[in-house]
């Protein structure tokens, strides 16, 4: 708390702290330590009528409440008790969900109210009694959670291998992974976990503070957690099993009292600050002399952690995990002692800068495999690319990326008997012989969800040799998703005609690189498909997605667009140099497709320029280099009202954009971005658009001042478009590369932008262009590749930050000096000489997103 509070003693007059807190006495410190006024807004809770709308949805699972009889009327009766808490209806609907009449006749029975004096004690009566009503296995895990940090984000897999190591999931007719997966799931659905939102893949979540301080309650006498630990001397409860630890390494005696507690289960240090003198070296090793019982050791630190030999002596040991942060000097891998550690079910190793680790002993890697219990083996890829014969491994999971060589140990064998990985990527196809591929035996790899099949482009096999391969490489029907890269044969893997014959789980496909590969099997088999991504491929038409059946052909008559047997929602087919065939319907009948990007796919053609080609649902569409294809796609915009984001890339054949009678059915269009179209003349009626909030246009250098004509130059005069012809008032971000873009009238017209980047601002004086009517909305200016620029002119009020880039040195020197000029009304001002790239970065059709390149 000294921390915090600390901060708050600097503050300049006119500031305001918020400060969200459960205590009126924690506000009134505070406002007490910074001297202010402090203002006390108290929240109450939601209105009836909203709050019993977020019960109903907890409670009835989302079915219509009055459908459930006298349910209805009792439910609507304990909400009236929870006091308008979102919380409570979250955990009280989830307890109820599923249970039986009597059950709600009892809870609303309960003394169980929320009102302002007793609002702690009825979330507690709530949240113990739902925890209590938790199967015994699920307490367990729950209770567990209690080790970690309040507001810690957990990862999914983290937590389930965990539950594993301590043997807290039951053994039952599948994988433990799933029991853990399952558990997760319902703990969310009973709003004991909440998801957080993660840049990543991997589903994180948190715990509301009062679910936290349950867990602690219901374990206090298992489940201990220590943070920033400063104390020389702690007594810790001897019957503690579960503990969490962070702190300084220096802080020796701070550690000292955990080697007795003798019957610790689970250890999990998070060491704080810098070593420099390996301190918690021998910390480690007298903690680890004395806890010989220990089942879950997981450590992480901002150095290089290392581990002392006498790890090798925790012979119950199942989770060992060692995470590190530092980028700053050579890792250390586990010491060999590691390898006798034959319970361990999970080994991590994560951290440092991509393979910047202490010299390895390639030959000790081979005992690794001894290790013959491991389910999971999460560690660097250059590193589990060395570990030889690692199909001893028998019981691992998850991902597996595998790399085929000709000597014995990484020959593709090795994954006969992994029968249990979840994610497999082979590389160096090539390198396998046909007797070999048959072995693997993909198809009774049960778990399996997703496939990479990857042959080097560089690889001088026969084709008919690699089909063979291909064909004896068929994975499970229950794969999910499915990348082949560099596949050099001529035809498609038998396993891929059988799409008709067999129900096929694929929801992703991706083909990558096949540049023989001529001719697909027809994709509309696969129900579950919902993304396709074809690239640099030797395909000559475009495969069928959509199938006309009797039952398509009823609903096509009884509605504008007929049923559809794939659910396809992303296609995305570029650099098809040799594609030349659209079915005759293009993509219109895919009416779930909500994305298509499509480019450089130069033979690609379409012989009626004004058939609909576009399905009325898509949301993005990218149209790159397609020289008969881009006009067709062009006048197919009409009616798109679901389209949000609209591109256009290298297209040389398009001359103008649609006209406003088009533009003005674009209702949802919210982003439109035009780069590189070198024959492009006219925006059209681009100014009928009516909600455009972001608008791109760089390296069209034909483009010149649309005339009336031009921007009516289909013939449509209606009183709609005339209406939408004066400017666009929604548009807030403007990306251009050249500043004489400005003069085009309807860029000038604009009055509403915020925010606008040039790209290659290098006359002396772009600000010329500024002196338009967006001056007084103005926000943001980023101005690159200003090599001319020689002063800075009196800039709107408007104006908040100011980046300039790519600037010359006088001019640099002269408004920098190693400090931020204050200019006008100007909060930011960057200038510097290294330029900024503003729009390369996002071009859809560049050939970088080729993985093997």
């Amino acid at each position: 708390m000294g921390e915090i509070t600390g901060a708050f003693k600097i503050w300049e007059k006119g500031s305001k702290i918020l400060v969200t807190t459960r205590m009126k006495s924690v506000a009134e410190m505070i406002a007490t330590i910074i001297g202010g006024k402090m203002e006390v807004l108290t929240l109450n809770g939601l209105e009836y009528e909203d709050y019993l709308q977020l019960f109903n949805r907890h409670a009835f699972a989302g079915s219509n409440p009055e459908s459930h009889g006298d349910l209805n009327s009792i439910g609507g009766e304990i909400a009236k008790k929870l006091g308008g808490c979102p919380l409570a209806a979250k955990v009280m609907g989830g307890h109820l969900k599923h249970k039986h009449e009597r059950y709600w006749d009892k809870i609303l029975k309960e003394d169980i109210r929320i009102n302002a004096d007793t609002s702690e004690h009825g979330f507690k009566a709530i949240l113990r009694l739902s925890y209590q009503n938790l199967p015994t296995n699920l307490q367990r895990c729950f209770k567990f959670c209690s080790i970690f940090p309040q507001d810690y984000v957990f990862e999914k897999e983290e937590l389930i291998y965990m539950w594993i190591g301590l043997g807290l999931l039951p053994e039952m007719n599948q994988q433990l992974e799933d029991t853990g997966r399952e558990f997760i799931e319902y703990l969310l659905r009973k709003s004991f976990f909440d998801v957080k939102e993660s840049n990543s893949s991997t589903l994180c979540f948190v715990m509301h503070d009062l679910l936290h301080d349950l867990a602690r309650s219901v374990s206090v006498e298992e489940c201990l957690a220590i943070e920033d630990g400063l104390e020389n001397n702690i007594n810790f409860p001897e019957n503690i099993r579960h503990l969490y630890i962070s702190a300084d390494p220096k802080n020796y005696n701070f550690f000292t009292g955990i080697a007795q507690l003798k019957k610790l289960s689970t250890l999990i240090i998070a060491f704080k600050g810098d070593d420099p003198d390996d301190n918690h070296v021998p910390l480690l090793t007298e903690i680890l002399n004395a806890l010989k019982g220990l089942r879950v050791l997981s450590l992480t630190a901002t150095f290089s952690c290392k581990l002392p030999d006498v790890i090798g002596s925790l012979i119950h040991l199942r989770h060992l995990s060692v995470q590190q942060t530092t980028n700053d000097s050579k890792l250390d891998w586990f010491p060999e002692a590691v390898y006798q550690l034959y319970n361990l079910r999970v080994l991590r190793f994560l951290g440092g800068s991509g393979g910047d680790y202490a010299e390895i002993n390639v030959e000790s890697l081979t005992n690794l495999t001894n290790l013959i219990n491991l389910r999971l083996l999460d560690v660097p890829t250059t590193i589990k690319d060395r570990i030889p014969y690692i199909g001893k491994l028998v019981d691992l999971q998850g991902t597996i990326n595998f790399h085929v060589q000709a000597e014995d140990g990484y020959k593709i064998t090795e994954l006969k008997n992994l029968t249990g990985i979840r994610e497999l990527s082979i590389c160096h196809l090539e390198e396998v012989e046909c007797s070999e591929a048959r072995e693997v035996n993909l198809s009774k790899k049960e778990n399996l969800r997703s496939l990479n099949l990857v042959w080097s482009m560089v690889s001088t096999r026969a084709s008919e040799d690699v089909e063979r391969i291909a064909d004896m490489l068929c994975p499970p029907t229950r794969l999910r998703e499915l990348t082949i890269t560099g596949y050099t044969g001529k035809r498609s893997p038998l396993w891929m005609k059988f799409f008709s014959d067999k129900t096929y789980f694929l929801t992703y496909i991706s083909l990558i690189g096949c540049r023989n590969w001529s001719d697909l099997p027809d994709l509309w088999h696969l129900p579950l498909l919902k993304d396709l991504r074809i690239k640099d491929s030797g395909l000559v038409s475009v495969p069928e997605l959509f199938k006309a059946t009797s039952a398509n052909l009823e609903a096509s008559s009884s509605s504008s667009s007929p049923r559809t047997s794939i659910s396809l929602e992303r296609l995305e087919i570029k650099y098809c140099e040799k594609l030349e065939i659209l079915q005759p319907d293009g993509f219109k009948n895919i009416n779930a497709l909500k994305t298509l990007i499509i480019g450089d796919c130069p033979k690609l053609t379409f012989s009626e320029t004004n058939a609909e080609l576009l399905p009325t649902r898509l949301q993005h569409l990218s149209i790159g280099p397609c020289k008969n294809l881009e006009i067709p796609l062009l006048n197919s915009l009409d009616e798109l009202h679901s389209l949000k984001s609209l591109c256009f890339e290298n297209c040389a054949t398009i001359t103008t954009l649609p006209s406003a009678d088009v533009f003005v059915t674009l209702t949802a269009l919210k982003i439109l971005k035009i780069k590189n179209c070198t024959a492009l003349e006219s925006l059209g009626g681009l100014e009928a658009i009516p909600s455009l909030h972001s608008l791109t246009i760089f390296g069209c250098n034909q483009l010149i001042q649309p005339s009336s004509s031009q921007n009516h130059s289909n013939g449509h005069t209606n009183q709609v478009c005339t209406r939408n012809t004066n400017s666009i008032t929604t548009l807030k971000s403007l990306n251009i590369d050249t500043e004489s873009l400005m003069s085009i009238e309807t860029i000038r017209k604009l009055t509403t932008v915020e925010e606008i980047k040039i790209g290659n601002a290098s006359t002396t004086n772009p600000w010329q262009a500024l002196e338009v009517s967006v001056r007084n909305s103005l926000k943001r200016l980023y101005l690159c590749n200003a090599t001319q620029v020689v002063y800075l002119p009196r800039f709107p009020t408007s104006l908040q930050s100011l980046h300039i880039c790519g600037c010359n040195g006088a001019f640099l020197n002269q408004y920098q000096n190693g400090s931020r000029p204050t200019i006008g009304s100007v909060e930011f001002c960057e200038v510097r000489c290294s330029d900024q790239q503003l729009f390369m970065s996002d071009l859809e059709f560049n050939r970088n997103d080729l993985a093997y390149q």
